[in-house]
């Protein structure tokens, strides 16, 4: 149980590791850190929601960076899963909000938007950005 624990520390830490080289431009390093950590947790069970959270951040950045828009939205949305929205600004929140609408709107291949659409995520985002929410609704309806 404690190696457990330090494999989940380590994974934890390698994917904020993942995520400062993703912000430094070391794409190849981070994707390789990125593969390391996924290994590490499909071989735990019972992992901290933090630690997921940390990875799919990772990747959602990775991807942001370069260009994904399809794997962008997906790393982003699994994050939410594993983080209380209570914890981030409504700020963030609205960014969150916008670019996973964004995202997967452009993003090849996405053709569900369900999930996003009943996130508490977009339920932030204020007049200014009702387009953005009405242009999901279409999407996600087939419009």
């Amino acid at each position: 149980e404690k190696n457990k624990g330090n494999k989940q520390a380590y994974a934890l830490l390698k994917a904020k590791v993942a995520h400062f080289a993703v912000q430094k431009g070391y794409e190849k390093k981070a994707k390789e850190v990125i593969e390391e950590v996924e290994r590490i947790l499909d071989a735990l069970t019972g992992v901290e929601s933090v630690v997921y959270y940390t990875l799919y951040e990772t990747k959602a950045a990775y991807f942001k960076k370069k260009g994904n828009q399809a794997q962008f939205y997906k790393a982003s949305l699994k994050s939410l899963a594993y983080i209380s929205l209570k914890t981030v600004s409504e700020k963030r929140q609205q960014e969150i909000a916008t670019e996973l609408i964004l995202s997967g709107i452009g993003g090849k291949g996405i053709y569900n938007f369900g999930e996003l659409s009943e996130s508490e995520v977009v339920k932030t985002l204020g007049e200014e950005d009702l387009w953005m929410v009405k242009l999901l609704t279409a999407f996600n309806e087939g419009k």
